[in-house]
């Protein structure tokens, strides 16, 4: 029978020579090798050492590695313990398989693709809540909600244009005490604001009539807010449901209990 010509290539491993219509070509020193020989160990691969060392830091899941240079990659078919010394994965379900089950009848490919997924990275900057974090969250919101709900305002303020502010009031003596959350219109000077304020009995009782320009100061940061300001072009630092502090002009962040440097928005 005539050899068939430039079909397959001979085995380059010396003493072979052996004709092979599906040959192998070693992943690291690129010989061409029979089915016998395409083992790293079985034609004594330059790459060998090399090879395991690449592999030992791999983090590919289907790598199984034992001791010395000698690692395989795992077949991925139910009890199947074969593995090969390079990768052989299928185009479809990219699995991992041994050469005994490569074909998609053989380890009965699912047709999609089988990788597993990883989770996203967290984005930078935030951090998960904790379970505790999460109830306090949660608690101080369903509070914000019931304070809106029992707020004071004018009547005539329709519900898009409720400007919602948790209101203290600072004593004459210097002591800030909770009155109650109030609603305004967004589009409101914050001078008409403490004219509201200053009509209320509970105001009044706290801040006292004693002749004084009264203002209003952010609680967290200590800094007084300018009268003509409009409520809803306060932000960032006062926003609705911001909580606010009532009291003479004048006073600093210190009168406040706040460290730092007061001043107008």
């Amino acid at each position: 029978m005539a050899e068939l010509v430039g079909i397959g290539e001979h085995c380059q491993v010396e003493g072979c020579k052996q004709l092979d219509f599906c040959p192998w070509k070693c992943a690291h020193c690129s010989l061409i090798t029979c089915l016998e020989h395409k083992a790293m160990d079985a034609h004594n691969c330059s790459g060998l050492h090399a090879g395991a060392v690449r592999l030992e830091n791999s983090d590919d899941p289907n790598l199984i590695k034992g001791k010395g240079p000698r690692h395989t990659f795992r077949c991925s078919l139910g009890d199947c313990r074969g593995g090969e010394l390079t990768p052989v994965v299928c185009p479809v379900c990219h699995l991992n398989f041994c050469l005994a089950h490569r074909h998609g009848a053989d380890h009965k490919c699912s047709g999609k693709d089988m990788r597993p997924t990883k989770a996203p990275p967290p984005k930078e900057g935030r951090q998960s809540m904790t379970a505790e974090e999460r109830k306090k969250k949660t608690s101080s919101k369903l509070e914000i909600m019931k304070k809106k709900m029992s707020a004071v305002g004018e009547k005539t303020v329709s519900t898009e244009a409720k400007f919602f502010l948790d209101v203290y009031a600072r004593a004459p003596d210097g002591n800030i005490q909770y009155l109650h959350m109030f609603f305004f219109n967004k589009h409101w000077t914050v001078s008409r604001v403490l004219q509201m304020l200053l009509e209320s009995e509970a105001v009044a009782s706290v801040v006292g009539p004693d002749g004084s320009t009264p203002r209003l100061y952010d609680l967290n940061s200590g800094r007084g807010v300018g009268h003509e300001a409009i409520l809803h072009r306060l932000g960032p630092a006062v926003e609705s449901t911001s909580a606010v502090v009532i009291g003479r002009d004048g006073l600093t962040p210190a009168d406040l209990g706040v460290e730092g440097e007061g001043a107008d928005k």
